[in-house]
């Protein structure tokens, strides 16, 4: 057994001297610490002083020559705009020639052209009208995937097939078989003797000789038409694509950048979004095919025929 015969003050007496020492270590440091940071500010804040008198004559240089340069610069607004508006002009004379031969592209042999012609709607699209002949209504259908392969397109309409393809009608209490026959046509007989009769009075009214339909045969040079049993039909294509002219009159009067665009063609048909132009009807892609009625005038737009695949 152990017995602590030291009075309780003796203890307590030596933890306050520890104390006392510990707080003078703790304030010496403290000020140690506050007179290096003062004198470590100063020695920072003369480098800074002696390094801006340095850069000071560099940076008035500077800014004379930039000065300088801005002056040059206002007195040759007119010359940047001049030539901001060449540069407009000179890049717009292949807008049209690009936008043809990206069309012509995409159109497939069989389908012949007679004229096409393109039209700036606004900053972001242009219309493409396309007029030829065509013969069947799978042609028809196969020209809207063909045309869908245009870059950038953004709506498909079409119009103007008409459909000639014999077809078998309906029964009736005269034909008991269903004589294939042309569209407006009336239908045949089934006695052979009325039958003979009914086609000797539609050839009776048929028109003979030189019909001069659609300018074959007559020798001159203009474009010919659609032959018999053809269809010259219309596509009408939105693009996103800008072939606005630049307007060198209202650039120069604005005094502002040049290459400003013309005004915009109204009521061009496209998509929405397009000033002047309705939504389309959406029509699945190949509609219209083989052995299938076509409508003479749907619209589809060019997503749509990008997921239905390619002709």
């Amino acid at each position: 057994m152990k017995l602590n015969l030291l009075p309780t003050g003796a203890s307590k007496g030596s933890m306050a001297i520890f104390g006392i020492i510990s707080c003078v270590v703790l304030a010496l440091a403290g000020i140690l610490g506050a007179m290096y940071m003062i004198f470590f500010s100063n020695g920072e804040l003369t480098k800074a002083k002696e390094r801006v008198d340095t850069l000071q004559p560099m940076y008035a240089q500077v800014k004379a020559v930039s000065d300088e340069a801005n002056t040059i610069m206002a007195g040759s607004t007119d010359f940047d705009r001049n030539l901001k508006l060449a540069n407009a002009m000179i890049k717009h004379n292949g807008d049209y020639v690009a936008l043809y031969e990206d069309v012509f592209g995409v159109l497939p042999s069989w389908f012949r052209v007679t004229s096409i012609s393109a039209a700036p709607a606004n900053e972001q699209y242009c219309t493409v009208s396309i007029n030829g002949v065509l013969q069947t209504n799978q042609q028809y259908a196969d020209m809207m995937l063909a045309l869908g392969r245009m870059p950038g397109l953004v709506q498909l309409g079409r119009s103007g097939f008409v459909d000639t393809n014999v077809r078998r009608p309906g029964l009736n209490e005269t034909d008991q078989i269903g004589t294939p026959i042309k569209p407006g046509e009336d239908q045949l007989p089934s006695d052979p003797w009325e039958r003979f009769n009914a086609l000797t009075a539609r050839g009776a009214t048929t028109p003979s000789g030189f019909q001069n339909i659609s300018g074959f045969g007559s020798g001159d040079i203009n474009v010919r038409g659609a032959m018999t049993d053809w269809s010259a039909v219309t596509f009408t294509m939105v693009v996103a694509r800008n072939i606005q002219t630049p307007d060198p009159v209202a650039t120069l009067r604005a005094g502002g950048a040049a290459g400003a665009p013309a005004g915009t063609t109204p009521g061009a048909p496209g998509t929405p979004g397009v000033p002047g132009v309705p939504p389309a009807t959406g029509v699945p892609p190949g509609a219209g095919g083989r052995g299938q009625g076509v409508s003479p005038d749907d619209q589809v737009r060019g997503s749509e025929l990008q997921e239905g695949g390619s002709a």
